[in-house]
């Protein structure tokens, strides 16, 4: 009969590679915040900086993942004049594409939204929306055929 001890330790050593598969794949850097102020105190701009890595390192497929994410604001009333994210690659592995994703959002002074545009993947797929009070007045879309490997 099997020591009890001896059965969990050899349980643990099978599911010790299920366990390191579960762990994310990814290594995230802890984000970096940058603001920006106008001269009467109030928020310019912030500006927010989130890098991750592949967890397991392979010399022909290692890549950084960037997304930078900024909100512009009025000087006088603080309301979001602009906000932006943009998600690129620098790298041989991941995705055939540089930026993987960006979308821009322009916002009025009472703020509802003027202009919406989104991409991915080098503007393989691009979309782009005009606002007049809120609502949706024009939409375009664009797609291409996409890099085969």
């Amino acid at each position: 009969m099997m020591c009890p001890s001896r059965f969990l330790s050899f349980l643990l050593l099978l599911a010790l590679p299920l366990l390191e598969l579960k762990a994310g794949t990814y290594t995230k850097i802890a984000p970096v915040e940058k603001k920006e102020f106008f001269a009467n105190g109030n928020v310019k701009s912030v500006t927010v900086i989130k890098i991750s890595t592949p967890r397991n390192i392979d010399l022909f497929n290692f890549y950084k993942e960037t997304k930078i994410i900024k909100t512009e604001f009025d000087s006088a009333t603080g309301r979001k004049i602009l906000h932006t994210v943009r998600v690129t690659k620098v790298g041989i592995g991941g995705r055939h594409c540089y930026e993987y994703s960006s979308k821009i959002i322009k916002y009025e002074l009472n703020g509802d939204r003027s202009y919406f545009e989104r991409s991915k993947c080098d503007k393989n797929y691009f979309m782009y929306k005009n606002y007049i009070n809120g609502k949706v007045s024009f939409t375009h879309i664009e797609k291409r055929s996409r890099r085969r490997r």
